[in-house]
């Protein structure tokens, strides 16, 4: 929701047209003298050329050259006021190539360069 000033077109004696403002949360569309600013106008916002980085605050990154980036840091930037945010970029809803393993490796004490034994006698006898 957006806070919004709603102007009321309100005759005042003689005929004339006083423009009156009240505050409100709203999404819907009122009138001014430049036009509908509402609902209708949500959809042409294509001003910003340029945004913050999502790892680094100094650098502006243009939004039409997502190819150019800065030098990755090691961390992304996080704020508790963003708490969707973090959800949604937080381990786990990527690949976590390593960390899927991890638990499986840690119950044998993250052994490695050992072969399994034959589990059953048919192929312990053949081997």
């Amino acid at each position: 929701m957006f806070l919004i000033h709603k102007k009321k077109m309100k005759l005042v004696d003689g005929g004339r047209i006083r423009w009156t403002t009240s505050t409100a949360w709203s999404k819907q569309t009122y009138y001014t003298p430049d036009g509908p600013q509402g609902t209708e106008s949500f959809g042409k916002r294509r001003n910003k050329s340029h945004t913050l980085c999502v790892r680094d605050v100094a650098v502006a990154a243009s939004t039409s050259r997502r190819a150019v980036a800065p030098p990755v840091l090691t961390r992304k930037r996080t704020y508790n006021w963003s708490v969707k945010t973090i959800r949604r970029k937080t381990t786990g809803t990527g690949r976590m190539r390593f960390l899927r393993n991890v638990p499986r490796r840690f119950k044998t004490s993250f052994r490695e360069g050992t072969e399994a034994k034959p589990r059953n006698k048919a192929a312990a006898s053949s081997a």
